[in-house]
């Protein structure tokens, strides 16, 4: 069920791993996140998953994903932030954990310790940061996703591109988007 606002979204957030490479699994859409002026930190945790941490198989979509995230930091697109130990053992957050990554156990904590909303695709993280943040401050991609179709940022042609790329891309999101994508057009003609 799609249960949020297509009308308004947070441009900035704290972001984990999964999130980053659901945003690059298509030029067309990263580039309209990137033109809306969406920005986005990730924890030295996200920066070694995505960057460094060892695969059985680097293929062309891993190293194009690595060149991408360095060259959007560059362009201060995303920023890295540091967590102290203090951060990360808060009690209720480890208590918590559930089976989490370091990445999102971060991301959440970097989160909370900074009040800012978190994205992620991750269904077991996205739970776990409405509890400690609250519903209102945790997104996914599917939602930036609507909310670009919604102020028709992306356009009716732009989908099938869109759902390509992400698929060629290995990622697996591609029927949650299809039916982000028939949400926003509902919602965008019945108001």
């Amino acid at each position: 069920m799609i249960d949020f606002d297509f009308s308004t979204i947070c441009k900035f957030s704290v972001i984990d791993t999964c999130a980053i490479l659901n945003l690059f699994s298509s030029d067309k859409f990263y580039n309209a996140v990137s033109s809306e002026n969406f920005m986005f930190c990730y924890t030295s945790f996200v920066e070694y998953e995505t960057l460094y941490k060892k695969v059985k198989v680097i293929t062309n979509q891993i190293i194009n994903q690595r060149k991408k995230l360095l060259q959007e930091t560059k362009k201060n697109k995303f920023r890295r932030e540091h967590l102290s130990i203090d951060d990360l053992q808060e009690i209720e957050i480890l208590q918590a954990r559930k089976n989490l990554g370091k990445g999102e156990l971060s991301s959440i904590a970097y989160a909370r310790k900074t009040n800012q909303p978190f994205t992620t695709d991750d269904i077991r993280a996205k739970k776990m940061g409405e509890q400690i943040l609250g519903k209102d401050k945790v997104i996914t991609s599917t939602r930036i996703l609507g909310w670009l179709y919604f102020n028709r940022i992306l356009l009716d042609t732009d989908h099938k591109d869109i759902i390509t790329e992400h698929i060629k891309n290995g990622r697996t999101m591609a029927k949650i988007y299809d039916e982000i994508y028939d949400e926003a057009m509902r919602r965008l003609y019945t108001y």
